[in-house]
C-alpha cells in the first residue's frame, strides 16, 4: 500500500570487550592472540511502518535490527612484523554465534582476514594500506514475526530480506587510513585512527543490503 517507504531504527548497538596476549615476539615481529565477547546489548524488537501494513508498526527485517540478541565468541590472531620505516601485519578474525537469541534465531556467522601496511616514517601521522576480505552464511532459525501466515495456516516471507536463507556472501575491501600517534606528555603511547574503505568485490547470497562504503574511529590505548 505503500508507493515507497523508509525504514529507520536508531539506538544503542551490541557492546564488544576484548582482550590481546602478545604470544610470541622476536626480534621486529610479534604474534598476539585475541579474545572477546560481543554482548547483546542492542534491540532485535525494532518496530517500523513497513509494506506489512499501512496503519500500525510491524516487527523490521533482521537488517534493521540494532543488535544480534546473542552473547557473539570473536577470537583472532595477528601477525605483526616491523623495519626502520614500514610496519605490516596480517589478522585473521571471526565472530560465532553462541546459540539463538529470544526470537529463535542467530546471525551470520563471519570470518575476516585483514591485511596492512603502514609507512612510519612521520612523526606527526602513520597513513596505511588496507585489503580486507570477509565471508559469512545464512541467518539460522527465523523471527516467526516476520512471516505471514496464509488461510490454510502455511506461511511465507513477504520480502526477500525477511527470508533467512537468502544472506551469507563473500566482499574484498580496500581501505586507506591515518593514525596520528601522541609520543609525550599524558597520551604518550596512544593515537588516534581514522579508516575509510570502499567494497572491490561482493558476491551477496540473495537481494540483502550491500555495503557502499565505510567509515572508522578509534581510539588505541596500550597498557
Amino acid at each position: 500500500m505503500f508507493e515507497e517507504f523508509t525504514i529507520d531504527t536508531r539506538g544503542l548497538g551490541d557492546i564488544g570487550l576484548s582482550a590481546s596476549y602478545v604470544a610470541w615476539t622476536r626480534a621486529s615481529h610479534a604474534l598476539v592472540l585475541d579474545a572477546g565477547f560481543s554482548l547483546p546489548t542492542g534491540s532485535t524488537d525494532e518496530l517500523g511502518r513497513t509494506p506489512r501494513s499501512a496503519t500500525f508498526d510491524t516487527i523490521v527485517p533482521y537488517t534493521m535490527q540494532l543488535g544480534s540478541g546473542t552473547v557473539d565468541f570473536k577470537p583472532a590472531i595477528t601477525y605483526v612484523g616491523s623495519s626502520d620505516w614500514l610496519e605490516w601485519g596480517t589478522r585473521a578474525q571471526a565472530n560465532v554465534r553462541l546459540g539463538r537469541n529470544s526470537r529463535n534465531y542467530s546471525l551470520s556467522n563471519r570470518l575476516a582476514l585483514r591485511n596492512w601496511i603502514t609507512l612510519t616514517t612521520f612523526k606527526s601521522f602513520q597513513p596505511s594500506l588496507r585489503l580486507a576480505t570477509e565471508v559469512w552464511d545464512r541467518i539460522h532459525g527465523a523471527d516467526n514475526d516476520l512471516f505471514i501466515i496464509r488461510p490454510d495456516g502455511s506461511r511465507f516471507t513477504p520480502a526477500p530480506v525477511t527470508d533467512p536463507a537468502l544472506f551469507g556472501g563473500e566482499k574484498v575491501s580496500v581501505g586507506l587510513s591515518l593514525r596520528f600517534p601522541f609520543r609525550n606528555g599524558f597520551f604518550a603511547g596512544q593515537s588516534i585512527e581514522v579508516e575509510g574503505g570502499i567494497p572491490v568485490y561482493q558476491r551477496l547470497n540473495g537481494p540483502q543490503p550491500g555495503e557502499t562504503w565505510r567509515l572508522g574511529i578509534a581510539w588505541n590505548l596500550h597498557l
